[in-house]
C-alpha cells in the first residue's frame, strides 16, 4: 500500500495490508513472528491476536472498530509496520504511505 485509502469516521472493517520483505517477496503469516501495524495512534499486532493473516487477500487485515474510527481525527492518518521475521532477531519498519480519515455526520455506533 502505497497510496492514500480513505476510510469516514465509523467505519468498521479489516483493512488489508500487503507486506513485501526487501526482496519483495510477500510476507505470510508463517514466514513472521510478528507484524505491528500503526494507524495514526491506533496500534495492533499479530502476536497479540489483533491482525490475522488472510490467505484469500494474501494480505493482514487490520481490523478498525467504529470506536477506533470514530476517535480519529478528520485528516490523514500515517501507517507504518514493522516486522520480526520468523527464527531471527531481524526487524524491519517501513512506511506504508497513509489513510485519509473523513468526516461523518453520525457519531453513533450501529
Amino acid at each position: 500500500m502505497n497510496n492514500t485509502l480513505s476510510v469516514m469516521q465509523g467505519d468498521q472493517y479489516g483493512i488489508p495490508f500487503e507486506i513485501r520483505d526487501k526482496d519483495g517477496n510477500l510476507l505470510t503469516d508463517v514466514s513472521v513472528d510478528d507484524v505491528e501495524i500503526v494507524i495514526g495512534e491506533v496500534r495492533k499486532t499479530l502476536a497479540g491476536g489483533e491482525i490475522a493473516y488472510s490467505e484469500a487477500e494474501g494480505a493482514f487485515l487490520f481490523p478498525l472498530t467504529q470506536k477506533e474510527s470514530f476517535a480519529m481525527a478528520e485528516r490523514t492518518q500515517r501507517v507504518q509496520v514493522r516486522v520480526k521475521i520468523a527464527g531471527t532477531d531481524t526487524v524491519i519498519g517501513e512506511d506504508l504511505g497513509a489513510v485519509q480519515i473523513t468526516y461523518a455526520k453520525s457519531k453513533e455506533v450501529l
